[in-house]
Formats: structure tokens, sequence, C-alpha cells
């Protein structure tokens, strides 16, 4: 009973998962997998799938939870729109796809939805009658790393700072004209700035981190 949440539900292999050997300034997202929520219903699939909590976040905040070694994030883009994020992969350590959590959830919302390829694919949207879920592509900066690079080449619309962006709150923001998504909140327990934008954006912004 005396054990953190950290330390009955995330285990050090998951943290080892963000890891990225091949080019250390960026987290590994291979199982990182980032939706879109839209529609009508989609404040009663992210109340199922998160909790009743999402329901009280205000427009470009967030909410992060760990459980079983497999993380929920979830903002808020507007009244109907969310952006969830799910970090885990089935077997590694107990987490679930999002098409098994999806269907664990469903209670008379009928949803389909195909899963990229570890982030790589092309955009892929799947609707129902009252909700799409669409793919989204994403960046992920240690803190440290993304305090030092991201204010002298991100461009965040005036009286926004990214040295006072808040925990678990994003900002829109350009890059060399393109657009970002800047999101700052925690991943497996580490704080991070995740930079999401198009998929054929996605190199770009690497590129232009890499070379500053």
């Amino acid at each position: 009973m005396n054990l953190s949440i950290e330390q009955l539900f995330l285990t050090e292999s998951a943290k080892a998962l963000l890891e990225n050997q091949e080019q250390p300034l960026f987290l590994n997202l291979s199982r990182y997998q980032l939706w879109d929520l839209a529609g009508s219903d989609s404040l009663q699939l992210a109340k199922l799938l998160v909790s009743d909590v999402v329901a009280k976040i205000a427009l470009f905040q967030s909410v992060d939870f760990i459980f079983t070694g497999y993380q929920y994030s979830i903002l808020r883009l507007c009244e109907a729109n969310f952006r969830l994020g799910l970090y885990g992969e089935l077997g590694m350590y107990g987490g679930l796809t999002f098409e098994e959590t999806i269907t664990q959830v469903q209670t008379g919302l009928r949803v389909s939805a195909r899963r990229c390829d570890k982030m790589k694919a092309k955009d892929t949207t799947a609707s129902c009658s009252a909700i799409s879920l669409t793919v989204c592509c994403a960046i992920a900066l240690p803190e440290s790393v993304a305090l030092d690079l991201l204010p002298k080449i991100a461009v965040v619309k005036p009286l926004h700072r990214l040295e006072e962006l808040q925990p678990n709150f994003a900002v829109p923001a350009t890059i060399d004209g393109i657009s970002v998504l800047i999101w700052r909140h925690q991943l497996l327990s580490q704080s991070v700035f995740e930079l999401h934008t198009a998929v054929g954006d996605t190199e770009a912004i690497k590129l232009k981190l890499i070379n500053r």
C-alpha cells in the first residue's frame, strides 16, 4: 500500500521503450498511437476511454494517466474534438492496442478504425455515424531539449511564450512556416514536449531541430 502509482504500474522496461538509440534528440514513439476523436459522440467515447474528468478540462488542456504500464493522454482541442495518445503494445507490458481498447468500451458506440504502422503511414480516417477517428503524427522531445531548442525556432501567437507553457497544456505555433501544435505533458512519467504536424511535414520539422 506504500507503493506509488508509478511503482505499481510503470515498469522499467516501459520507460526504456522511450529511448531512441538512432536519434537520441527525439524520443522513441514507435509504440505511440495518436488519434483525433471528433463528432457528436466524441465526448462520450472520451469519457468511456479515460473518465468523466475529460468533460472538465478546458480547451488546449490535457490529462495523463498510466495503468498497467500503458499510458493514456487526452488533449481537448474544442468542445467535441479530442486528441488521444496511447503508449504501449500488447504483450510488452500489459497494454492494449487501440482497437482492443475501443472494443472494451464500445457499449452502444459503433466505431471502426485502422491503426497506422508505427506512425509512419499516411493519414488514415475511419468514421461511423457520430464519430470520426483520424491518425496524427508526432515528434517528442525531452523537456530540457525542447526548452533549449523550441524558443529559437517556433513562433507562437502573441501573449504566449513556450518557456511559460504549463504542463498539460498545448499551444498552436509555426516552425519555418509549418503549422504545429506544441503539447507539454508527461509520457511514461517523463516531462516532454510533443510536436504534432501533418505527416508530410514531420521530416522537415525534424531536420530543422537537428540543424539548430
